[in-house]
């Protein structure tokens, strides 16, 4: 499609960002009533924010998106600002996050930053930036990385 197709789009200087095919769909949380308890179990805080995959493509496009593959790249310019130190072809799952004054997660301000016309985005993060705090590299250099275990399996 020529970049003419867009004119009278309300954003045309921003086209839409190609789709992205995971292999496979990104992990959820599932609800639990009682934590299992064993050493084999890390747990670690409940974050206040969005659920984030950051893609620096092989062909230097950045993606930032939600978990429903909604792209999310004008509303968090400092993470598409960002994305270009990692590596070509890696791709990170982690939840994107504001802080507020005193450190916690606002998750008030980040609904905002939806709500942020794409062209005073830039001045708000100034203000308040957003950060992806990743739990999960999910391919780095192009190589789907195998989940393993942050320290030995502990056998009786």
């Amino acid at each position: 499609m020529d970049s003419g197709a867009w004119r009278g789009f309300p954003f045309d200087w921003y086209p839409p960002a190609p789709v992205l095919v995971f292999p496979f769909p990104p992990m959820l949380a599932a609800l639990k009533h009682s934590l299992p308890i064993g050493d084999q179990w890390l747990y670690e805080p409940k974050l206040d924010g969005f659920r984030g995959l950051l893609r620096h493509g092989t062909n230097g496009h950045v993606q930032v998106l939600s978990r429903n593959l909604r792209d999310l790249a004008p509303s968090f310019p400092e993470l598409v600002q960002a994305a270009p130190s990692l590596p070509a072809g890696t791709l990170l799952d982690g939840e994107i996050v504001i802080a507020d004054e005193s450190g916690h997660a606002d998750f008030g301000a980040l609904q905002q930053r939806l709500t942020v016309a794409r062209r005073t985005a830039g001045q708000v993060v100034l203000q308040r930036p957003a950060v992806l705090l990743v739990f999960d590299v999910l391919e780095l250099e192009e190589r789907l990385r195998k989940r393993t275990r942050v320290r030995p399996a502990v056998r009786s």
